[in-house]
């Protein structure tokens, strides 16, 4: 609905992904700051899966937020992890497929899995509990009801922008808007909250750089366990359908034989993370 060519939405949330560009969007709307439009919500989307710290910023976070009017809701279905070795052991029967690495059968070089992760543990949950907070009820339709969702992605991941697919729901980007990168909102987390919070994602994302993966295995060794136990839950699907070995790592390798500063030193190897694949941002913000 437009009034006087404004855009006024039903209901306007942040998608929340705790990570720093979404981190700094809350804060900006919180402050009035950069343009970013006061918000009542914040919507963050839990697979289950987070880092530790992720969890414990975002309690620092709701606090922050609380204190400038904005509540934070944690939307969660079920554990993706659980889920995934319950598809793998056959006690459920499928579970959302994540972008693992197998073997192409024609070369045998690392192809992704179809990602089904982001759609099914964030993006469908947000919407379903969006609905929620307009007072509707399971079903029932939107109507003439619009809904607009803030996301946090900045100008160093332009190329993840992308509109939804739903008519009544609108994709906004403030921190493009503003022109910021991800300097500019780690700035803004050390000014306002003393810390730059981590990149949000499931610990076993096999979009994670091997930057990443060394820093949990040396700094988060608990964690880095899950991931590997994960890992190798996951590694024979063939009664699921994939006919190849699953890794999480694109070099094809259990995450527990891996050297991973080895590979960052390899000038051969891939050091950027993949995140800008998961187009809707939901991710890795």
């Amino acid at each position: 609905m437009l009034v006087m060519g404004i855009a006024v939405y039903d209901l306007s949330y942040i998608s929340l992904g705790a990570g720093r560009q979404s981190t700094a969007m809350a804060i900006c709307s919180a402050l009035g700051l950069h343009g970013v439009k006061k918000v009542k919500y914040c919507l963050f989307a839990d697979t289950g899966d987070e880092i530790q710290d992720t969890y414990d910023h975002l309690d620092n976070l709701t606090a922050f937020l609380a204190k400038h009017d904005i509540k934070v809701f944690i939307v969660k279905t079920s554990i993706l992890s659980e889920d995934l070795v319950k598809a793998s052991t056959g006690e459920m029967k499928r579970a959302a497929s994540i972008p693992a690495f197998t073997p192409s059968p024609t070369d045998g070089r690392a192809s992704l899995l179809w990602r089904q992760c982001t759609s099914e543990y964030k993006i469908y949950p947000l919407r379903k509990f969006a609905k929620r907070l307009l007072g509707l009820q399971p079903k029932e339709r939107m109507g003439k009801r619009k809904i607009e969702v803030l996301v946090g992605i900045s100008m160093d991941e332009i190329i993840r922008m992308k509109p939804s697919e739903e008519k009544w729901e609108t994709r906004s980007y403030p921190l493009i808007d503003a022109r910021m990168r991800v300097e500019d909102c780690k700035r803004i987390c050390m000014e306002h909250l003393g810390y730059v919070p981590e990149k949000s994602a499931c610990r076993f994302c096999p979009y994670h750089d091997n930057h990443f993966w060394s820093w949990l295995k040396k700094d988060r060794p608990v964690e880095f366990k899950q991931a590997c136990a994960l890992d190798h839950t996951l590694r024979d699907q063939t009664k699921k359908g994939v006919e190849m070995p699953v890794y999480i790592h694109r070099s094809l390798e259990p995450l527990d034989k891996i050297d991973f500063d080895a590979l960052i030193k390899d000038p051969n190897q891939m050091t950027l993370d993949g995140f800008g694949n998961d187009c809707e941002g939901y991710c890795g913000v």
